[in-house]
């Protein structure tokens, strides 16, 4: 019986590498991660109309959180005088009502002082208070002259009622000075100032009282409060409890928007908008200036009255678009954060590179010591400023306390920049580990699979979905002995030296090391030709090579090689080829180590050809797939990418001199290499003894 056929890895990507970039309309898109594409299950975060409903939930968990915010605010700014109160008569709201109903009174007795004949009787007093302070049945004033002598009350029984009431005050002009006596009343809404105003422009000298009833029995302004009072107190009693539920919601709408934001069915790339695009600094110089657009508009339509009653609608639907520009520029924030462009587009980076690079060409030791003086200059010169023009202000505001947290963060972008010396490296692999693959010896090895025990017959392009003989040809390839790459990371002076296998192999020979026995001198020096060297002419003086991973590689200290490792450090040499280019790579690999015993300065050649023929011939924002494992003792490595849209179709049935040197190598060292074009997909496929580890 055939043993069931593991999901290939192609099954998960062929659609995404056979679909041509431009064709999905790339345009305005960076990759991201690793994810099945139209694998056909349902993906929440690419659901347009589930995306939809969140971002519609998120503004309703916004304008719920909002509310409440305002309610429990009002609440607290109510009740709160130094300590919270449960009582109408010290609230807020209470004192405001009273300082509003003074200032009435005063407008009465000016009123009588223009027109004594207004307070002749107690019935125009009680019409002309009526006409001033409307209906107020739980108040009550007198009014004394500078004799304390009773010119005029509110009511017949006005003095008793203020004597038994908890909460009155007591205005006087008397002896040339304005005095203020408070009886129960809170003072955080009263306006003394203006009293004291008011009274100073009467013509005579007056003691008044005023008082509310402690009962709240009688329609009026009061009894109006304390019911707005009551309101508020149920409100909050709601909103404290929606505000910390809405406030969680709008967490994990947040959480599920941040995730979603950019992408969509059948990719797992993260679109970006036009916005996007614009340098970070400017973009937001951008943002700030449209929401303080915003907030200065709504002021100045409230305070100005411009529409009168109509301005609450105003402040309604500014409040709507303040929000919606807010949420909108976040996620292009967070569109930015996940396609690494925050930095990296950020002019002050891109000085802050620029000025990398040319310190790159100066010795490391020079370098540092011109990074070391200009900090101390920079950070020197901040602290002087901070102690000495603490004077130029801007509406009280000391500028350098404005300019010193930007210029902070200005060197925190540049040295950033310097410390890294390059665009942040986006394009990592993503790993996917999975056991190897091991069959019973008894069992029949079903299609598609490759069976090792009688791979010299194996159609190995069948193994990897149709890899014919077609391929893309090199042109124009050098020759390359002893050529020096610069590693742009490190200063110039610090070269790497990629040594032909003939001067490696003269080298071991002046150390005393033994040569290797697997091929004979014949056969090292066939392979070791002109074609030989292809891959390494195809590498300019601006190739960055990882230096460490690739010395790393080259060491003779082992025997095996760890051929999943040493195709990340090849990796390395162009990842800032790839990076500008937008080419991801995904790596899947078993967990341990796939040990081979070949010659590794030719595993790097192949793996560097492999390499250079992705960065020159692979579609701008493409990813790489890579699948490594172990069945039955040999390790098959296969490669697949999508072609450039302008080469698609352009391509020779036979291989260019490069290829045709990583065959002759993968073939010396006892494997298989082939490759094809399908349509707009590239594929490569090796084949080799691996060791039992």
């Amino acid at each position: 019986m055939a043993k069931k056929k593991k999901r290939d890895f192609w099954d998960d990507v062929d659609e995404e590498v056979e679909v041509p970039a431009k064709k999905r309309g790339r345009q305005g898109k960076e990759r991201l991660g690793e994810e099945n594409e139209d694998d056909g299950r349902f993906h929440p975060t690419r659901n347009m109309p589930l995306k939809v409903i969140m971002r519609c939930l998120l503004f309703v968990a916004a304008v719920v959180v909002g509310l409440s915010g305002y309610i429990c605010y009002k609440y607290i700014d109510d009740r709160y005088d130094g300590g919270y109160t449960t009582s109408y008569f010290s609230s807020k709201g209470f004192s405001e009502q009273y300082n509003a109903t003074v200032e009435k009174v005063l407008k009465i007795i000016d009123a009588i002082e223009k027109d004594a004949s207004l307070a002749e009787t107690q019935e125009k007093v009680n019409s002309l208070a009526e006409g001033i302070l409307g209906t107020n049945g739980n108040f009550s004033f007198l009014v004394q002259n500078g004799d304390k002598q009773t010119l005029y009350a509110s009511s017949e029984d006005a003095k008793s009622r203020i004597e038994a009431s908890n909460h009155f005050l007591r205005l006087s002009s008397a002896d040339n000075s304005f005095t203020v006596d408070l009886g129960g009343v809170p003072t955080k809404g009263l306006n003394k100032e203006g009293w004291k105003a008011s009274m100073d422009s009467l013509n005579n000298v007056y003691i008044i009282y005023t008082a509310v009833d402690n009962n709240l029995e009688q329609s009026g302004t009061f009894y109006d409060s304390y019911l707005k009072y009551q309101e508020l107190t149920g409100y909050f009693n709601i909103a404290r409890f929606a505000g910390i539920g809405g406030l969680v919601v709008f967490i994990l709408l947040l959480i599920f928007c941040v995730m979603s934001t950019g992408m969509s069915k059948g990719t797992n790339e993260v679109r970006l908008s036009w916005f996007d695009h614009i340098f970070t600094e400017i973009a937001a110089v951008i943002s700030f200036a449209v929401l303080g657009g915003i907030i200065f508009g709504m002021y100045y339509i409230h305070t100005h009255e411009i529409l009168n009653n109509y301005d609450r609608y105003i402040m309604i639907g500014g409040a709507v678009l303040f929000y919606i520009v807010l949420i909108r520029c976040y996620f292009s924030l967070v569109r930015r954060i996940k396609t690494g462009r925050f930095v990296s587009d950020s002019l002050i980076y891109r000085v802050g590179h620029a000025i990398n690079m040319g310190l790159n060409h100066l010795p490391k030791v020079l370098k540092g010591i011109i990074v070391f003086l200009f900090l101390v200059a920079l950070n020197g010169g901040l602290v002087m400023a901070l102690l000495y023009l603490r004077g130029f202000t801007v509406r009280d505001i000391p500028i350098v306390f404005i300019a010193a947290p930007i210029v902070f963060v200005i060197e925190l972008i540049a040295f950033i920049s310097l410390l890294f010396g390059g665009v942040p490296e986006a394009d990592s692999y993503d790993d996917e580990v999975y056991d190897d693959f091991a069959e019973p010896e008894a069992e029949e090895v079903q299609d598609g699979e490759i069976n090792p025990e009688d791979w010299e017959n194996v159609d190995f392009s069948k193994a990897v979905k149709g890899i014919g003989e077609a391929v893309l040809p090199e042109n124009g390839v050098d020759d390359l002995k002893g050529r020096t790459q610069e590693n742009v990371l490190t200063p110039s002076m610090d070269k790497t030296v990629m040594l032909s296998p003939q001067e490696t192999d003269h080298l071991r020979q002046q150390s005393g090391a033994k040569s290797d026995t697997k091929k004979d001198a014949a056969q090292q020096r066939e392979l070791m030709n002109a074609a030989d060297q292809a891959a390494y002419a195809s590498m300019d003086a601006t190739q960055i090579l990882d230096t460490e991973a690739v010395n790393s590689a080259l060491k003779e200290d082992d025997t095996l090689l760890d051929f999943i490792q040493l195709n990340k450090d090849v990796r390395k040499m162009f990842r800032i080829k790839l990076k500008n280019k937008s080419i991801g790579v995904t790596l899947r690999a078993p967990e341990k180590p796939i040990m081979l015993d070949i010659d590794k300065s030719n595993a790097i050649k192949v793996l560097s050809i492999l390499f250079d023929n992705v960065e020159k011939y692979a579609e701008e924002g493409s990813r790489v797939y890579i699948e490594m494992y172990v069945q039955k003792g040999k390790m098959v490595y296969m490669m697949k990418n999508t072609i450039r849209q302008d080469l698609v179709g352009q391509v020779s049935g036979e291989m260019g001199e490069s290829l045709k040197t990583a065959k002759k190598i993968v073939q010396s060292e006892g494997g298989k290499f082939i490759t094809t074009v399908d349509g707009s997909t590239y594929k490569a496929g090796i084949l080799l003894t691996a060791v039992e580890n």
